[in-house]
């Protein structure tokens, strides 16, 4: 029987398919809170930059 592990999860970085560098694996359950966070303050920065400056 295989029991689960307390690190049981894809890489959290990974190769990029092109270019240079390394891409954060969402599959990872760290890599997809820091993807869904980073989207958070991304669009966040978006509205209060519309909202202050308009477009």
């Amino acid at each position: 029987m295989h029991h689960k592990k307390f690190f049981d999860h894809e890489p959290l970085f990974t190769p990029r398919s092109f270019g240079l560098g390394w891409n954060i694996n969402i599959h990872n359950p760290i890599g997809l809170a820091l993807s869904i966070g980073l989207a958070v303050v991304i669009i966040g920065m978006l509205i209060y930059s519309i909202l202050n400056n308009g477009l």
